[in-house]
């Protein structure tokens, strides 16, 4: 099979593919706006979804159930546990389904993309159904009576925790790559006062992690990484017990959240300028590179690997703009708070260790008789190590 053949078969397979998923949304949203209880609904689902709704609420002795059965117990067991799911949710989830329980027409479904639709539905918040043309979502009545239950000011609380533990918890991944749960339990505590009800934070964490990053693995949180980059960023970590988390603040974690489209921070000025100076390139493209090439760092990529990916991007027409990039990557890896590092800058640690020789020394530093002039270059007879010049003379 000759490469132009196999191009035209991998186009193919593709088209096939959509057509596929075309086809399952059409008929994921295409159901009757006429009914409006809880065993309607349920009946136009398809066996798989109903066995994933199964699934997410943990409802255990149903896996061999044939379709009918299942949605018997459905019916019974969604409106008890819908409770339980309602005080893990952030506040875009809690408004949706605040919404339809209002029972407020017309709630678009136009804006959001099949997967993120179908575990919505697969958490029983809402249902989809074609009106007039549009996608719309629905909630039964049984369910609406269940949110209006259990709606008052603890789950509204809770909801604005949860939202909140959810913002600063992205905030510790964008900076510190991964964090154990300890570690973030403690930030979280720190930062938003009471004791952290920790079984909620972790439930309110896993139903992130199924709509947005795999956050929640083993004894840790992750930024989405993968296996060896995980493994990788673990034990440069164990390597260097000594060092704590970065303390960031409140305002530091939340502005954090979102991930991207973050400026560059000020380790970046010095090669921002440089760039401004040496290339013709809108301000905005400068930032977008500057922004790309601090990720990287902030992920443990070396100089070396930075200046081919700068290279990539950019011509260097001679030797001295070479070494006016490495001199402005090296100053930026510098001052970058580093994953590797739990968020600090290799800058700050090293004036840590220098501050705390120099009070280690202090206090052995004793008397000695002086029998003839010491050498700036000798070591220093107080027994520190260091030269004389940079101790006690």
């Amino acid at each position: 099979m000759n490469r132009e053949q196999m191009i035209q078969n991998l186009r193919e397979g593709q088209e096939r593919e959509a057509m596929r998923q075309r086809k399952q949304e059409q008929k994921f949203w295409n159901h009757s706006p006429d009914i409006d209880d809880l065993e309607g609904v349920l009946k136009q689902r398809t066996k798989l979804e109903l066995d994933n709704m199964r699934k997410n609420f943990g409802f255990q002795g149903m896996s061999s159930m044939n379709k009918r059965d299942l949605i018997d117990h459905l019916k019974e067991l969604l409106p008890v546990h819908l409770h339980r799911t309602l005080s893990y949710l952030n506040e875009d989830a809690y408004e949706l389904v605040k919404k339809l329980a209002d029972g407020k027409e017309g709630v678009c479904g136009e804006d959001h993309s099949f997967s993120y639709a179908s575990k919505i539905v697969s958490r029983a918040w809402a249902f989809p159904i074609i009106q007039d043309g549009r996608r719309i979502w629905i909630l039964p009545k049984e369910l609406r009576g269940a949110f209006r239950e259990a709606d008052g000011q603890k789950l509204q609380q809770q909801v604005r925790e949860n939202t909140e533990w959810i913002l600063l918890t992205k905030g510790m991944l964008h900076n510190y790559g991964y964090i154990e749960h300890g570690a973030a339990i403690s930030t979280l505590e720190r930062l938003s006062g009471p004791e952290v009800d920790i079984r909620r934070y972790f439930e309110v964490m896993r139903l992130c992690s199924y709509y947005e990053l795999n956050m929640v693995t083993g004894g840790f949180l992750s930024a989405g990484l993968d296996f060896e980059e995980k493994e990788k960023l673990i034990t440069h970590h164990e390597t260097r017990p000594e060092i704590p988390y970065y303390p960031f603040s409140k305002k530091q974690l939340m502005e954090a959240a979102p991930g991207g489209g973050i400026e560059p921070s000020e380790s970046m000025k010095p090669l921002i300028e440089m760039v401004k100076t040496s290339y013709d390139l809108e301000q905005e493209e400068i930032l977008d590179h500057a922004s790309l090439l601090e990720g990287l760092l902030k992920e443990g990529m070396d100089i070396n690997e930075l200046l081919e990916v700068f290279q990539e991007v950019f011509e260097i027409p001679d030797q001295r703009v070479m070494q006016q990039v490495a001199d402005t990557l090296v100053y930026a890896n510098n001052h970058t708070r580093l994953w590797m590092l739990k968020g600090h800058k290799p800058v700050e640690l090293s004036r840590q260790k220098q501050a705390a020789f120099k009070e280690e020394t202090r206090g052995k530093v004793v008397p000695f008789k002086q029998d003839r002039k010491i050498g700036r270059n000798e070591p220093c007879p107080c027994g520190s190590g260091m030269k004389y010049k940079k101790c006690c003379g």
